[in-house]
């Protein structure tokens, strides 16, 4: 994987015209995870707007705890609210984990491989 490096004045423009949006959990003023999310008309769906999520992250400590399942079922509501008819979400396979998305109704569409060149 290449290193991380986020581009947030690209992120803040993006969230200005209401194409990016984030939803945090938090514990007594305390970040544990987020979710982040792309929201744009499919370039081949161009009638339906699809949200892309970008990062869905909970602290390691407190995995296991329903985290991810609060952030999933938080951001639902609100991406109906910007009109978004499909959700799209990745996993990143080499964190040998089993993704949490078929047990919240998500199917398996597609798969994408990556090389470094």
């Amino acid at each position: 994987m290449p290193p991380l490096s986020m581009d947030w004045d690209q992120m803040a423009k993006l969230e200005a015209q209401d194409k990016f949006i984030v939803v945090t959990y938090r514990d007594h003023d305390k970040l544990h995870g987020f979710v982040t999310y792309f929201i744009n008309p499919h370039p081949f769906h161009k009638t339906t707007i699809f949200a892309s999520c970008g990062t869905l992250a909970v602290k390691l400590e407190h995995r296991g705890k329903g985290i991810a399942k609060k952030l999933l079922n938080a951001a639902e509501p609100l991406l109906k609210m910007y009109d978004v008819k499909m959700i799209i979400h990745g996993y990143r396979s080499l964190y040998n984990v089993e993704p949490i998305f078929p047990k919240h109704g998500y199917t398996l569409t597609e798969l994408q491989y990556m090389k470094a060149i």
